[in-house]
């Protein structure tokens, strides 16, 4: 599994694409991710 800005590939790319993340706001610069989303994942990380 590829890494991209230190996310998994999956997530990022279901983030990007709105995917399972649902409608998320767009960053104002590619690469930004917002804090909700980190938290998200964290949460998801230590819960799997």
């Amino acid at each position: 599994m590829e890494k991209v800005g230190g996310l998994p590939q999956r997530v990022s790319a279901g983030w990007v694409g709105g995917g399972s993340w649902g409608p998320a706001p767009k960053p104002p610069r590619k690469g930004m991710i917002p804090l909700r989303i980190l938290i998200e994942f964290k949460n998801r990380a230590s819960e799997a």
